[in-house]
């Protein structure tokens, strides 16, 4: 199923700013692009420890229909991230919204595919995170980059 990008801001008004949305898929379309990618910075509370240090969302876009097929949340992990804290309540987390992850030298990446009609998932993996690593944090949309073939 495809979600038209016009609701969009209705689904995501909160994490990505409307403008920022509209410039994103605007300047797909111009570039003939299917993936457009926005990255999210995750700011804690408490400086003594932020296992997540980004987030990226990115959409596979039908410019010609004007509409998203799918979409996929990344998170990053910091490398302070303990064999403890994954294995335990993440992978509860990962194995709940059927996420994949990748071990790396600056850290994980955690990504879970998302149907376009379950776009509002992306709270709901946001919030099991929160609650899994007992994290605060705050969300501030920092960009966007429209995708060529090949770049992601």
């Amino acid at each position: 199923m495809q979600v038209r990008i016009e609701v969009l801001p209705d689904i995501l008004g909160s994490l990505i700013p409307y403008d920022m949305l509209i410039s994103a898929f605007s300047e797909a379309e111009e570039f003939l692009s299917n993936d457009v990618a926005f990255r999210i910075s995750a700011k804690c509370q408490s400086v003594d420890k932020c296992i997540i240090t980004e987030f990226k969302l990115i959409f596979k876009y039908d410019y010609v229909n004007n509409s998203v097929l799918r979409a996929f949340l990344e998170v990053y992990l910091s490398p302070e991230i303990t064999v403890g804290e994954f294995f335990g309540s993440l992978s509860q987390v990962i194995s709940n919204f059927r996420g994949d992850f990748e071990l790396r030298r600056e850290g994980v990446k955690v990504a879970f595919n998302l149907s376009a009609s379950k776009l509002g998932d992306v709270f709901n993996i946001i919030n099991s995170l929160k609650e899994s690593l007992n994290l605060d944090f705050k969300l501030n949309a920092e960009g966007y980059e429209v995708l060529v073939t090949g770049e992601r």
